[in-house]
């Protein structure tokens, strides 16, 4: 199914930077600030809810080094997310959202306070910023722990005002949520055609498909040709991956994918005049077709060796008539010849009118009519003598009969031999399903053996920290306790003296 979106005007996605916690930014702050690192080809500033997130695209490759080796981006005292696009597709543990929700709405500073101070029991060091949302105010907070926040979505950890008003949380807009509408429209070189659609295979389908083997950067379904989809990726050699890939084959249906041979730009503006000229090579072909057919036609009709007699109606329906039953078996075709010349009077067959052959002048072609044989040989065995000419009608009749032969019909199916190497193509199109599939699970198990091991380190700091924490607690409480039995010690040769 194509997508309904508008696609964004970026024209190189190599070129595109990230920037995140800007959703308490002005968008002509952020546009300044940026464009001080060079020169701004293009920007998406979306509007929907809960997004914290800008894409910036700027003019060449050095301007987007000059921004990224920046170490600080700080505006307005809020410190911004700044990474490459393209590699926030590829390493998703570096970006901050899934650390981040809204809450609220936000009615007066006490809602805040109430707000803060819950979360800072589960986080102490949370971050959190003012942002508008369609003229409402929400708190965006962001953890240290994602696992917090899959906690606090789990079992819906939500302060109660004093007022029992309550609050809502939400997640914010992740940027796997436009990879149908951000897309290069003039930089092919990353880029594929998948072709073969139906109207069940949608974008989200094709991401989540074709990210399994290699991270998706893009993917847009034609609004013009629903059959066609635009996929992009990180870089050549990912490209090269998916394009030696066996199969494609998702939702019942045998894609074919092949490498972008044009932007996607020029695709769409060009694609209706595009169509209609492969209409117009179509109908070349098809004539092509007939001009073949014509051809192949007259080329059996040129191999007769002898023209074909004049023979008189009658003796044509008398011949159809034999012959309207089609039979298998060659013999009964021999008795059928048979019956056929023996039943046939003398007076029936007419000599008909023929024009002799300027090469040939023979006198025998003017010499009367043979008598029909009243006994013929079996039809292998049926030639023209080679020692003298026949008459018209011997031969005439004797042509017709092959004629009529080799034009009977019959209803039986051709048999269509089965080719012995459909069992090895069999074999082959299995076992290259069956390593898709490996690959499919062998590359699912790395990418979650890397998100439990990032889990797992994320949990072993945690427990660090609060080992530290604990420790610290201890060693201020052994202190605190020495402190007072010196105290104590101190006093009590003074008391035990009075």
């Amino acid at each position: 199914m194509a997508s309904n979106l508008n696609i964004s005007s970026f024209q190189n996605l190599s070129l595109c930077i990230y920037i995140g916690n800007t959703t308490s930014l002005d968008d002509k702050t952020l546009l300044t600030y940026c464009s001080r690192f060079g020169t701004i080809v293009s920007s998406s500033f979306e509007k929907e809810k809960f997004c914290d997130f800008h894409i910036i695209e700027f003019a060449n490759h050095e301007q987007v080094e000059k921004f990224l080796d920046e170490n600080i981006h700080d505006v307005d005292g809020i410190l911004l997310d700044v990474k490459l696009y393209k590699t926030i597709y590829t390493n998703n543990a570096i970006l901050n959202i899934d650390r981040k929700f809204f809450i609220g709405p936000i009615l007066n500073s006490n809602d805040i306070n109430t707000i803060i101070e819950f979360y800072k029991k589960i986080d102490s060091s949370l971050r959190y910023y003012l942002s508008k949302q369609d003229k409402q105010a929400y708190l965006l907070f962001e953890l240290n722990n994602r696992q917090s926040i899959t906690t606090i979505f789990e079992k819906q950890t939500i302060p109660i005002t004093i007022e029992q008003r309550n609050f809502f949380i939400y997640k914010p807009i992740h940027p796997k949520q436009f990879v149908n509408k951000i897309i290069s429209m003039k930089n092919k070189q990353n880029q594929i055609y998948i072709q073969g659609l139906t109207s069940n295979i949608t974008e989200t389908m094709l991401v989540d498909y074709f990210h399994r083997r290699a991270p998706v950067i893009a993917c847009y379904i034609l609004l013009n040709d629903p059959t066609c989809a635009v996929m992009e990726f990180n870089d050549k050699k990912t490209v090269k991956k998916i394009l030696d890939t066996p199969n494609i084959r998702l939702q019942g249906t045998n894609l074919l994918i092949r490498k972008a041979s044009r932007h996607l730009a020029s695709l769409l503006f060009s694609s209706t005049n595009k169509d209609e000229s492969d209409d117009d090579d179509d109908d070349d072909h098809g004539n092509n077709n007939n001009d073949n057919n014509i051809e192949v036609k007259s080329t059996v009709v040129s191999k007769t060796s002898f023209p074909e007699p004049i023979v008189n109606s009658l003796g044509v329906q008398n011949q159809l008539s034999l012959f309207t039953l089609p039979t298998t078996h060659q013999e009964n075709i021999q008795q059928q010849l048979l019956s056929f010349l023996n039943a046939i009077p003398s007076s029936i067959v007419k000599e008909p009118t023929f024009i002799p052959s300027p090469e040939k002048m023979e006198s025998g072609w003017t010499s009367p009519p043979r008598t029909i044989i009243s006994h013929c040989p079996v039809t292998d065995q049926l030639s023209i003598p080679s020692s003298s000419i026949p008459s018209a009608t011997t031969i005439s009749n004797y042509t017709d009969l092959l004629h009529q032969l080799t034009t009977v019909d019959t209803d039986i199916k051709p048999i269509r031999p089965i080719a012995s190497n459909n069992i090895l193509k069999f074999f082959e199109q299995c076992q290259n399903e069956l390593d898709q599939i490996r690959d499919e699970y062998r590359s699912k198990f790395d990418e979650n053996r890397r998100y439990i091991e990032q889990e797992i380190n994320l949990l072993i700091d945690e427990e660090r920290q609060a080992l530290d924490k604990l420790n610290r607690y201890l060693n201020d409480h052994r202190r605190r306790v020495e402190k007072r039995n010196n105290n104590k010690r101190k006093h009590s040769p003074s008391s035990s003296t009075h």
